[in-house]
C-alpha cells in the first residue's frame, strides 16, 4: 500500500496488518497538541456561580409554591371524586343487576 493512499477505518478494523500499519504511521506527538484550548471557558470554570438575578424575589417564589400546593390539593380532590364516582357506579350497577 502506498503512502498516498489513506487507510479507511473499516479496513483498519478488519485487518490486523492494516491496523499495525495505521498505528505505526501515527505521529509521536502528545495529545495536548490536538486539544483546542478555550481561555474563556477555562476562566468561566474557575469563577464561582453568581447569585440569582434580583428580579426573582422571595414573594415570587412563595406565590409559585402556593400555586403548586393549591393545584396539588385540587388534583387530590379530583382523584377522590373519580374514585367515589366509579365506586358508586359499580355499587348501583350491582344493586340493579341483581
Amino acid at each position: 500500500m502506498s503512502v498516498a493512499e489513506a487507510l479507511s477505518p473499516e479496513l483498519v478494523l478488519v485487518g490486523a496488518d492494516l491496523r499495525a500499519e495505521a498505528i505505526a504511521s501515527l505521529p509521536d506527538r502528545p495529545l495536548e497538541l490536538y486539544v483546542r484550548r478555550d481561555p474563556v471557558a477555562a476562566q468561566a470554570q474557575h469563577e464561582e456561580p453568581s447569585a440569582p438575578p434580583p428580579s426573582i424575589d422571595a414573594a415570587f417564589i412563595a406565590r409559585i409554591l402556593v400555586y403548586s400546593a393549591w393545584h396539588a390539593v385540587l388534583g387530590a380532590l379530583l382523584g377522590v371524586g373519580v374514585v367515589l364516582a366509579v365506586a358508586l357506579g359499580l355499587l348501583l350497577l350491582s344493586y340493579f343487576a341483581a
